[in-house]
């Protein structure tokens, strides 16, 4: 009887510590995740119009939390590789905007009507030389609904690369960006 006690207590102080374990790397997986931040931006060497956002901390929070459910959901999406649409889920208008490289980024220019809902726009950088092709916010349309920019980085790139590609942000919107090494 006793041993049967003993083993009951061992299962569950096990099953304890896997749990704690199996929380504990959850949360370090989503911590590489940064949001530029004004000084980001004023620490470019590329001058850019940025002003500050009047939100309060717990509308902020709030806005945060969405960009996290959208990123993980799955929500209707559009595609865009090598300068073409390549694929379009879901049968609502998309929510997610995803270019495949930065090259990719004049394709949707004029398609202001597909673009209005989107609130996520995810860009994956894959080398340093990708930052070339700046992304001047002033000169595209039909955002109405975007706020957010999520930027994927394939190599070790800073806020300074990120604050210095995204020309010209609107305030309102919350850039976020992940530095990823593919194995």
């Amino acid at each position: 009887m006793k041993s049967t006690t003993v083993i009951s207590l061992m299962k569950y102080f096990i099953l304890g510590c896997f749990l704690v374990l199996s929380i504990n790397h959850l949360s370090a997986q989503s911590s590489n995740i940064y949001e530029l931040t004004e000084q980001d931006f004023q620490n470019a060497s590329i001058s850019k119009k940025v002003a500050k956002s009047s939100r309060s901390v717990k509308s902020t929070n709030d806005f945060r939390q969405g960009f996290f459910d959208l990123k993980k959901g799955l929500k209707p999406t559009i595609y865009v590789n090598k300068n073409k649409i390549k694929k379009v889920s879901g049968e609502a208008s998309p929510l997610i905007l995803k270019y495949q490289n930065s090259s990719s980024l004049e394709a949707l220019k004029g398609n202001s009507s597909r673009l209005k809902n989107v609130e996520l726009l995810t860009i994956k950088i894959k080398n340093q030389s990708e930052f070339n092709n700046r992304f001047d916010f002033s000169s595209i349309d039909g955002f109405d609904s975007l706020k957010y920019i999520y930027i994927q980085c394939s190599y070790k790139c800073t806020a300074n690369d990120i604050s210095s590609f995204i020309l010209n942000a609107d305030p309102k919107i919350i850039i976020f960006y992940m530095v990823s090494n593919p194995s």
